[in-house]
């Protein structure tokens, strides 16, 4: 069964494993196993570890992709940043 949420806790509480996906354009990041169910107490030391793990990697991709949204779409493809203005290479 496939059980699709934005809800950290409740990925790790009904969980076997936990699939993170990527924003723009959505890919799965990376695959987690959950915690064991007699460990999905909020309280637990490993659904806490799971729980920060899981925020500092959407913490790296919100980095990213605000860095990508800063730069525009397409930046990277073009070596250049979106907000750089074309140079007429005569006139310099």
């Amino acid at each position: 069964m496939l059980f699709v949420t934005h809800d950290i806790d409740e990925a790790i509480t009904l969980g076997d494993r936990i699939v993170l996906m990527s924003p723009r354009p959505g890919r799965i990041d990376r695959i987690l196993p959950g915690v064991a169910p007699d460990e999905r107490d909020r309280d637990s030391h490993a659904f806490e570890q799971l729980r920060a793990e899981i925020r500092g990697r959407f913490d790296e991709l919100g980095r990213a992709e605000h860095g990508r949204a800063e730069r525009g779409p397409g930046a990277a493809e073009r070596g250049r940043d979106e907000r750089e203005p074309e140079r007429d290479e005569e006139a310099v």
